[in-house]
C-alpha cells in the first residue's frame, strides 16, 4: 500500500497533499506507534490512523499516550488537529468516550475528522452533536479540503480571540 510505504519513510502522502493545499513548506514527521502516525503540516497536527479493524479502548489508551507526546512536540498553546480516520473500520463507544474526556483534549483548539465512509460520517456527526463533553470544536468531513479549511478557520478565529484578549489585558 502506498500510504503505508510512505509512512514507513516518516512522511505520509496525505501530509504532502495538505502541505501543498495550505501552501506551506513546514511538513515534518513527529512520531508514530503501531496504530497512528503524527506529523506537523504548517501549524496543524496531522494524525493518520493505520489499518485498524476496531478502534477499541485498549488501542485508544495507547494512541492517547503517543498523542500527548506529539502535542508536546508541537510546542503550541493550542493544537489544531486534522485526523485521518479512513483506515479505521469502526470504533467502540468506550474508545469514543475515552477520547472525548476533557483531560484528553485540554490542549486542543479544534479537531477535523476526515473519513471516506458515509456511515462513519453519520455516526460521528451524531455523536458530536449528542456528547461533546469537552467543548472542543469537532466536526466530521467526507472532503479533506473542507476539513482542512474548517480547522484552519477555527485556528484563525482562536488567534483573533487571543489577540483581542491580549489587547484588553494591556489596557
Amino acid at each position: 500500500m502506498i500510504i503505508l510505504e510512505s509512512m514507513q519513510k516518516g512522511k505520509s502522502l496525505l501530509g504532502k497533499e495538505l502541505s501543498e493545499f495550505l501552501g506551506t513548506d513546514r511538513w515534518e514527521y513527529l512520531l508514530e506507534d503501531e496504530f497512528i502516525l503524527f506529523e506537523r503540516v504548517g501549524d496543524l497536527m496531522l494524525c493518520i490512523y493505520k489499518e485498524i479493524p476496531v478502534l477499541d479502548i485498549s488501542i485508544a489508551k495507547k494512541v492517547a499516550i503517543t498523542r500527548r507526546k506529539a502535542v508536546e512536540m508541537m510546542n503550541q498553546q493550542q493544537v489544531f488537529l486534522f485526523v485521518d480516520l479512513t483506515k479505521v473500520i469502526r470504533s467502540t463507544t468506550e474508545a469514543r468516550h475515552f477520547y472525548d474526556r476533557p483531560e484528553e483534549t485540554v490542549s486542543f483548539g479544534a479537531m477535523a475528522l476526515y473519513t471516506e465512509s458515509i456511515i462513519s460520517y453519520v455516526v460521528g456527526a451524531f455523536y458530536f452533536k449528542m456528547s461533546n463533553f469537552n467543548k472542543v470544536s469537532q466536526q466530521v468531513f467526507l472532503d479533506k479540503e473542507k476539513a482542512c479549511e474548517w480547522v484552519m478557520k477555527k485556528k484563525q478565529e482562536a488567534e483573533r480571540e487571543m489577540e483581542k484578549e491580549a489587547m484588553t489585558e494591556s489596557v
